[in-house]
């Protein structure tokens, strides 16, 4: 499960990245800083940090726990 949670996020935050650059949106500049302050530190990552660390996986039970995530 961790490789795949693994390469889920490798994935995911590449993609992201290009879409947020390719964007012509006012808050484009301050996202990547943003992302790339967060990776500055951060020896696996050669510019920006999208996910934070950890791979915990939480079962949602309640519709509270639910929107508390989804928020």
């Amino acid at each position: 499960m961790s490789d795949i949670l693994r390469d889920f996020k490798k994935y995911t935050s590449k993609k992201i990245v290009e879409a947020v650059q390719l964007e012509r949106e006012s808050r484009r500049n301050w996202l990547l800083y943003r992302f790339e302050y967060a990776g500055k530190y951060e020896p696996k990552n050669k510019i920006y940090k999208f996910w934070q660390d950890g791979s915990e996986a939480k079962e949602i039970l309640t519709p509270e726990f639910y929107q508390q995530k989804l928020t």
